[in-house]
């Protein structure tokens, strides 16, 4: 079909086993990545809406179903956005894209949830980006982790954290 496949399994864990993986429901019309709980009955994930260009959209579980994925279009764009990180309260969301910015290459952008809406996305700032690769982020507490070819490790590409200093402005990347 349209689309390769790329499927999300999950399994539980049943007393000291887990049991068989098996696909996740929202996987069987089209493949989703860069999937994320936020709460018991929300997910976040990336996948093509109308084109074949990676957007961020969400889905809800209601009575045990999962609805249909919904594009959430002010964070979505023409580029490649990819990966989202939601933090668990709903409120904040990390993703990487490769839409023009002032870095070269793929950039972190976040945006927040406001009265129940998320915001346009604002591209982090240096140290967090650079010229190179920035990616693949997740937040615990004030500190955010993400992968970058930041040039500490040669030009490979390596995990790094940052702590939040103020609304938008980070220590300097460790590694």
């Amino acid at each position: 079909g349209k689309w390769p496949r790329a499927d999300l399994f999950y399994t539980q864990k049943d007393g000291n086993s887990w049991t068989e993986p098996i696909p996740h429901p929202l996987t069987l019309e089209r493949p989703v990545g860069g999937f994320v709980y936020a709460g018991e009955n929300k997910a976040y994930f990336m996948t093509g809406f109308e084109d074949d260009v990676e957007d961020i959209g969400y889905a809800e579980r209601v009575n045990g179903v999962w609805g249909d994925p919904i594009k959430i279009e002010i964070v979505s764009s023409e580029y490649s956005d990819s990966d989202p990180f939601v933090n668990y309260s709903d409120d904040e969301m990390f993703f990487w894209s490769n839409r023009p910015a002032e870095f070269a290459n793929h950039n972190i952008y976040r945006s927040v949830k406001v009265n129940g809406n998320w915001q346009e996305p604002e591209l982090l700032p240096a140290p967090i980006n650079n010229n190179g690769d920035d990616m693949q982020t997740f937040l615990f507490e004030d500190t955010l982790y993400f992968a970058s070819d930041l040039g500490i490790v040669g030009n490979n590409i390596s995990i790094y954290k940052s702590r939040s200093l103020a609304d938008n402005e980070w220590a300097e990347p460790e590694l």
